[in-house]
């Protein structure tokens, strides 16, 4: 129909942004808070 492509566009924008959040949230937020830790320790050692 006259609308396909355009749902065809907003699909794969949705299916990208949730692909990319849960991603980010299992891969980077806990890297961010290791490093965050170690650099804490590191901190305190001085």
């Amino acid at each position: 129909g006259a609308g396909a492509a355009s749902r065809h566009s907003v699909g794969t924008g949705v299916m990208g942004g949730m692909l990319f959040a849960t991603l980010f949230g299992i891969f980077f937020i806990p890297l961010f808070y290791y490093l965050l830790e170690r650099k804490k320790e590191a901190h305190e050692n001085d």
